[in-house]
């Protein structure tokens, strides 16, 4: 039998999906004790900055027990105000997250999804969801749209925009360590692989394209955050999610870092093994638009981001969570993903909810510009 189709981690192959337990060593269980939260408060405002503490209204947690409410008092706070999601298909993901609960309503008579949704909500952390569109590309939409929110959120520094801007200009430069050729070369030389696949996908230059839009839009987000305002920068984000021009380029993008990655890894002993049928399929997974990434999409991609995609998989069965990487480093951003069918969609833990000062009911988030609340905050979870 031909390793083509053998998984370079088994407990990222397809089989895993539906065979593996949640005792199974290759399941990779992330369980987390949630804190007993209110996923639902809800933080008096007006439609303009205001003086308030949205941990005031929250059930007893940690956060009290820190006495942050004592330490920081009243705070300016600037409220975003998305609306509800109105839960119709979307062009590109949710523009607001849907109470975890409203996911019950896909298979509403089967019991044991049911039963899985509570325990994402209960064992879990999970607070609500996000769509994601189900083009052929919904894995790469939701780690990179996700990956884009978060390096964007008031509380993020700023040195993860640059760090995204970093890789963004690199793409295509190989190991330039190990492998110093000089950009046009690289560049020549990945045209010349690709041309000789004939596969259905935009042509190299449109891949660039898109990488050099995203990254207009960084240093547009950049320079708003050192001059202006973080929470501006963040609202001007969640309105780039919601353009569909501006999704296809992330998926774009995020489908090019992945197949620089694997051209960059592909002769490493962990990789080559592999590939004794030779890279070119692989290659064409990674980038043919509208066709989902394999199995080294789901370490690659994160990888290369420098987070950790945590994604969860159930339907009928028991839930299965899996970790790519498996390791990370300890202030990395962590990205939650649920599969269901082959489709992916987002999720969020109730920490960024309390984070991101979110109001699920009425579609809103409060922030304020003050860092070292968010820090103290940090340190309460810890």
């Amino acid at each position: 039998m031909s390793n083509r189709n053998q998984s370079l981690y088994p407990h990222n192959s397809p089989n895993a999906y539906s065979n593996a337990k949640p005792s199974s060593p290759f399941a990779s269980p992330n369980m987390l004790k949630c804190n007993q939260v209110n996923s639902e408060f809800e933080i008096q405002s007006s439609n303009s900055a205001v003086c308030l503490n949205p941990l005031q209204n929250q059930s007893p947690s940690k956060i009290q027990d820190k006495n942050i409410n004592k330490m920081w008092g009243p705070l300016n706070f600037k409220k975003i105000n998305i609306g509800i999601d109105d839960e119709e298909y979307p062009k590109t993901i949710s523009k607001f997250w849907i109470k975890i609960d409203n996911m019950k309503k896909m298979y509403p008579f089967n019991i044991k999804f049911t039963s899985n949704v509570d325990k994402l909500k209960k064992e879990m952390c999970i607070a609500a969801w996000k769509r994601s569109r189900g083009d052929g590309n919904c894995y790469f939409r939701a780690v990179i749209t996700s990956y884009y929110d978060i390096i964007h959120k008031p509380y993020s520094p700023i040195e993860d925009l640059e760090s995204f801007k970093e890789i963004l200009s690199r793409l295509c430069y190989y190991d330039i360590i190990h492998k110093p050729y000089s950009p046009i070369e690289d560049l020549e030389s990945f045209k010349e692989i690709l041309s000789r696949l004939y596969l259905d996908y935009p042509g190299i230059e449109e891949f660039f394209d898109a990488r050099d839009e995203i990254l207009k839009s960084i240093d547009k987000s950049i320079y708003i955050k050192q001059n202006d305002s973080k929470i501006t920068a963040y609202e001007n984000a969640l309105n780039n999610l919601q353009n569909e021009k501006f999704d296809i380029n992330l998926v774009k993008v995020s489908r090019f870092i992945t197949a620089c990655a694997f051209m960059e890894a592909k002769d490493s002993s962990d990789i080559s093994s592999y590939l004794v049928d030779g890279y070119e399929s692989f290659l064409h997974e990674m980038m043919e638009m509208g066709k989902e990434g394999g199995e080294f999409t789901l370490i690659l991609l994160p990888t290369k981001l420098k987070i950790q995609v945590i994604q969860y998989m159930y339907l009928d069965k028991e839930i299965i969570v899996q970790s790519f990487p498996n390791q990370v480093e300890k202030d990395s951003k962590v990205i939650s993903i649920i599969r269901r069918a082959g489709h992916y969609d987002i999720l969020y833990q109730k920490k960024s909810l309390e984070l991101d000062g979110c109001d699920l009911r009425k579609g809103t988030f409060n922030f304020t510009e003050d860092l070292n609340y968010y820090k103290e905050l940090e340190q309460s979870y810890n």
